[in-house]
């Protein structure tokens, strides 16, 4: 039987809606790493089929404005923090499945969890004792919400805010696991979750300070946020949160 893979959340409540939050749904590139461990192949009650999954998320960065106008006009400053580091792991419980006729092929894909293919079909060829490594890259859907904090500034060296998050699957994803048999019998399968829908990860909370040009800065700036993706290019579209955030 397949193991529980159990939905992880951050204890600490997210808010839902505030004047300083923002979401986008995102089609995320990320990349699959697996091992199949085979074993019993020669059993009458078909082998068992031990499943360790790590899914390695591409990176992502917040792009943070600070401005004196709400037009973007007049003195802007522009940084960004990371969210997502590079090749971040989520990696769930390692889970056992055993198939239902001995000697299979066996053949596998990723698809989400309405049945849609993400990847295409490959084959481990005839089932042999031992372990295998599985490679795969596939978009998947997130949703991203980012909450903006002020940070106390008792030394009057610019507006510095509190960026903190997290990265929820919007659509879920597993590994479609089906063993063919030579004797012409219908292939079985199953689904063998990766990241079930709803799953968050939380983000690790970053600091950012706005830098100005010119002898003075602005007490109250106006905020912006949008998102970079490892290329450098621009994920969704900018939102604008206004001028005054809740003080950390």
């Amino acid at each position: 039987m397949v193991q529980p893979f159990s939905t992880i959340r951050d204890a600490r409540p997210f808010p839902r809606e505030t004047i300083t939050s923002a979401r986008w749904l995102v089609s995320l590139p990320v990349r699959l790493e697996a091992w199949l461990g085979l074993s019993e192949c020669d059993s009458g009650f078909g082998p068992l089929v031990f499943l360790q999954t790590s899914l390695l998320l591409s990176s992502l960065r917040a792009r943070l404005t600070f401005s004196e106008r709400p037009d973007g006009r007049g003195r802007c400053s522009t940084t960004e923090v990371p969210l997502v580091s590079a090749a971040h792991r989520v990696t769930p419980p390692r889970q056992m499945v055993r198939a239902s006729h001995p000697h299979p092929e066996i053949q596998l894909m990723v698809r989400d969890e309405a049945g849609e293919a993400l990847t295409d079909h490959a084959s481990l060829g005839a089932c042999l004792n031992g372990w295998r490594e599985i490679d795969a890259v596939f978009p998947l859907d997130t949703e991203i919400a980012i909450e903006l904090l002020k940070r106390p500034d008792p030394a009057h060296l610019g507006a510095a805010v509190q960026v903190r998050g997290e990265l929820l699957f919007a659509r879920g994803c597993s590994l479609r696991l089906e063993f063919h048999s030579s004797d012409c019998t219908p292939a079985t399968g199953m689904d063998v979750p990766i990241a079930p829908t709803g799953r968050s990860v939380s983000l690790p909370e970053r600091t950012a300070r706005a830098e100005w040009d010119g002898p003075s800065r602005p007490a109250e700036p106006y905020w912006a946020v949008g998102l970079v993706d490892e290329s450098g290019l621009i994920v969704g579209e900018e939102r604008f949160l206004g001028r005054r955030c809740p003080v950390a």
